[in-house]
């Protein structure tokens, strides 16, 4: 008798093997969504720190090179920076314009798209002179335009800077691509007095 009752122990206490693989089945389905939805996050994340990088470095930029055209002289006769009378001359990717420096001498100042590098550039001439990149190398610069409207004969208007540029993070997947544009207008009003 007692020989039977272990039967039937075991018998309504035990898994079967196709119960075993359904349950094994669900769990690993179960495991690979929850695996799949784990990645698609860590992507995401990656993506908008990417971005936000960008973003970071945009802004760096935009701040340092509107700063410095705000401060822009008009160039004096005989310059050798810029033609005389204009606050701004730009050629290509690039714009060279005339700035105080610490001392409050004129100085030459430009800022151009590196094409070697790929990587906004900064220069200034003269006594404590500098090449420095403003982009770091992670940060590709695709674009980088200046348009300068400079002020209509016999009125007086500001000349004002429009840059824009467009970086890239190809570190990432999808690429992050920001594009950036902004109008600046020079802080000293070019007028005879």
């Amino acid at each position: 008798m007692k020989q039977i009752k272990n039967k039937k122990y075991r018998s309504l206490t035990g898994f079967t093997l196709i119960e075993l693989l359904v349950v094994c089945t669900v769990l690993v389905l179960l495991l690979g969504i929850i695996l799949g939805v784990f990645i698609s996050a860590i992507r995401i994340q990656r993506h908008s720190l990417a971005v936000q990088q960008l973003i970071n470095q945009a802004s760096y930029a935009t701040e340092y090179i509107s700063r410095a055209l705000r401060l822009a002289k008009e160039a004096p006769a005989g310059s050798t920076c810029i033609p005389a009378g204009t606050n701004y001359l730009t050629a290509g990717s690039s714009v060279t314009f005339l700035n105080l420096d610490e001392n409050g001498d004129l100085v030459c100042k430009k800022f151009y798209l590196d094409l070697d590098s790929d990587r906004l550039k900064a220069e200034k001439d003269g006594v404590g002179g500098y090449n420095l990149f403003l982009t770091p190398e992670k940060v590709k610069v695709k674009h980088f335009n200046v348009l300068v409207l400079e002020e209509v004969e016999g009125v007086d208007t500001q000349p004002r800077v429009t840059i824009f540029f467009e970086m890239e993070n190809s570190n990432v997947s999808p690429t992050a691509v920001i594009k950036i544009q902004t109008t600046v207008s020079q802080r000293d009003l070019n007028v005879a007095q």
